[in-house]
């Protein structure tokens, strides 16, 4: 049934079909909610499903953001025209200053929060990562329904108390994992109580933008280079391990392949993590590394894609590397970390390869195998272009979509 807030019918019943077909179907509002507008694959997501949303699912997406540090992430929303109100919110991180600044405004924000919830008169709230409580919150003060986005498999130890104790108190009407180990992770050990209702949903990758048919010139600064390419795509942060990608460099120089081989990283450097990159051109300098690149922040992707030769994933933690969806739609053959459900979806389409260990010695010999073996890996190519047709943003949005009407009963 549809909701009510205030005597206000919030569900506006549309007609789909024709005669006895015909089928009732309500138009919904989201409000989905960020704390962190860094630029990143979890907002490109909310962009990209909303855009979906509303075209195909009659559901209105709202984006709530930071008013400081969301400016490429506004771009998006405008470009794909996705409605967005901006606050002043705090973003939980380790160093002491903002731990005191984020602790003294948590109330505020949370309140503020509410007085938008309130406003907007959303069917749904959305929040986005385990880390990002002050909408779970709010939402709950409110009294709207709450939808959780798992999108990682690693939670600081301060992150995961306080996690346990919003999961608690305000708990979710539903969790969305990014991945099966994302959502064995949070609900697979007993720790905490099951959700209501969980779904996994992938990332998703927008197949007709990442197509490779299309043609672009090569955005490399060394357009005249004639060896390969190995690219890596993510912000610049410790949990994509381009400390492992440096010492993968300088195991193929080691093997003799550096003068026809090179590496490039795009991805914006962020602010606290500047010291991070700077200890990685250290490292590089002291192994003689000078293979890799970092290409910094790009909105060219598809056309850095389009000229590179194998892509790489050295993360971590990630639970859908949304930047291995596109080069798989870009039919280009991976190398990846075992992390998320790469490897499931690997092992179903051959379309990659995936390392049992972090040993650079171990991801050296899967991309030799790829330089060594050109038949194989146009196999891959092609594999990952089918696969990739199944993570689409259409499909994505579906399931979002379904989500969020048995979580509304609307």
């Amino acid at each position: 049934m549809p909701r009510q807030v205030g005597g206000l019918l919030r569900c506006v019943r549309l007609e789909q079909g024709e005669g006895s077909g015909r089928v009732s179907v309500c138009r919904l509002t989201v409000l989905n909610i960020v704390e962190d507008g860094r630029y990143g694959g979890p907002l490109q997501r909310i962009a990209e499903v909303g855009a979906r949303l509303r075209a195909d699912h009659r559901i209105d997406t709202v984006v709530l953001l930071p008013t400081i540090g969301s400016e490429r992430f506004q771009d998006l929303l405008r470009r794909v025209g996705v409605d967005w109100r901006a606050a002043r919110l705090h973003r939980l991180t380790k160093h002491a200053s903002h731990l005191v600044s984020y602790a003294l405004f948590f109330l505020p924000e949370v309140l503020a929060i509410r007085s938008v919830i309130r406003s907007l008169e959303p069917d749904v709230v959305h929040c986005n990562g385990s880390w990002q409580v002050k909408g779970m919150v709010a939402a709950w003060l409110a009294g709207v329904p709450r939808v959780w986005h798992m999108n990682d498999s690693f939670m600081p130890t301060v992150v995961q108390a306080v996690f346990d104790v919003v999961y608690r108190v305000c708990s979710p009407d539903g969790v969305v994992c990014s991945s099966r180990r994302s959502l064995g992770y949070y609900f697979g050990n007993g720790r905490r109580p099951q959700p209501r209702a969980a779904w996994v949903i992938a990332p998703p990758v927008d197949t007709a933008r990442f197509d490779p048919a299309r043609d672009f010139p090569c955005p490399y600064p060394d357009g005249d280079f004639d060896g390969m390419r190995v690219l890596s795509i993510g912000n610049v942060v410790p949990v994509k391990d381009h400390e492992l990608l440096i010492r993968l460099a300088h195991e193929m120089g080691a093997r003799g392949r550096e003068e026809r081989l090179r590496f490039y990283v795009a991805g914006t450097v962020l602010d606290n993590h500047r010291a991070y990159y700077e200890r990685l051109r250290g490292l590089a300098a002291r192994l003689g590394v000078e293979s890799v690149t970092f290409l910094g922040a790009r909105q060219d992707v598809p056309a850095l894609l389009r000229h590179a030769d194998i892509f790489i994933c050295t993360s971590q933690h990630e639970t859908g590397p949304m930047a291995l969806w596109e080069a798989l739609s870009m039919a280009k053959p991976a190398v990846s970390t075992d992390v998320g459900d790469v490897r499931e979806l690997f092992d179903a389409h051959r379309c990659g390869l995936v390392a049992d260990s972090r040993d650079p010695r171990e991801l050296a010999d899967l991309l030799e195998r790829l330089i060594d073996r050109p038949d194989e890996a146009a196999v891959m190519a092609h594999n990952g272009r089918v696969a990739a047709e199944l993570l689409d943003v259409r499909h994505a949005a579906a399931k979002h979509a379904a989500c969020y009407r048995e979580v509304t009963g609307c």
